[in-house]
C-alpha cells in the first residue's frame, strides 16, 4: 500500500510540475499599442476590421472566415521594452515563430511613448492554408538580447466547406442502430417476461 501511495505521489508531483510548466505566460513588451487588425481575401485588398482598440474589438467581434477565403490577417501598432527590438514576427497557434520584415517607419511620438527602442510594425501572418478550427496569430518582437515577447494576439476561426458539411462516419451511424437495436429487444423481453 505504501509503495502504491508513493507512486501514485511521484505521479502527481510530475503531473503538477510539468502543468506549470507548460502553462506559464510568456512575457509580454513594456510598452505598447496594438491599434489595428485587418486582413487580405483572396485575390483580393486588404480590408481593416478596425483601428484603434483592436483588442478590444477582437473579444467583443469574434472573426470566422471560410477555409481559403482569407490570404491573411495583419496585426498593426507600435512596441517597445528595455532592449532594442532585433525583429518582428509571428506564431500560429503557438507554434514556431517566424521573423519577417514586418518593422515600419516610427515617428518621434512613438518613441516618446514607447521609449528608445520603440518601433512600430505591421505583423501579415498567412492563413489561407489552415484547417477548419479556431486559431490564434500571435505578434511578437524579438529583442536584441534573445528573449521573444508576445505583443498581441488575433484569434479566429476557421469555417470547413459550406457546400459538402462534415456528417457522422458510417461506423457512428451503425453504433447508434445498434443500440436503438439493443434497446427495443431489451423492452420486448421485459413485456414478454412480465406477460
Amino acid at each position: 500500500m505504501k509503495k502504491l501511495f508513493r507512486i501514485m505521489f511521484t505521479l502527481l508531483i510530475v503531473i503538477v510540475l510539468f502543468t506549470f510548466s507548460v502553462t506559464a505566460a510568456e512575457e509580454k513588451m513594456d510598452k505598447l499599442s496594438y491599434d489595428t487588425v485587418g486582413y487580405t481575401p483572396v485575390g483580393g485588398s486588404e480590408v481593416m476590421l478596425k483601428d484603434g482598440m483592436a483588442d478590444d474589438f477582437l473579444k467583443n467581434n469574434p472573426q470566422s472566415f471560410n477555409e481559403g477565403e482569407w490570404e491573411s490577417v495583419y496585426l498593426r501598432g507600435w512596441a517597445g521594452d528595455s532592449a532594442p527590438i532585433e525583429t518582428f514576427g509571428y506564431k500560429i497557434d503557438g507554434g514556431e515563430f517566424v521573423a519577417g520584415d514586418f518593422a515600419q517607419a516610427t515617428e518621434e511620438p512613438v518613441r516618446a511613448a514607447g521609449g528608445e527602442h520603440a518601433s512600430r510594425f505591421k505583423v501579415v501572418v498567412p492563413v489561407k492554408t489552415l484547417k477548419p478550427g479556431e486559431h490564434v496569430a500571435t505578434a511578437y518582437a524579438k529583442l536584441t538580447d534573445g528573449r521573444i515577447l508576445e505583443i498581441a494576439s488575433f484569434p479566429f476561426t476557421v469555417l470547413g466547406d459550406s457546400e459538402n458539411p462534415e456528417t457522422g462516419s458510417n461506423t457512428m451511424v451503425i453504433v447508434m442502430f445498434a443500440l436503438v437495436a439493443m434497446s427495443m429487444a431489451f423492452v420486448l423481453t421485459k413485456k414478454r417476461v412480465y406477460n
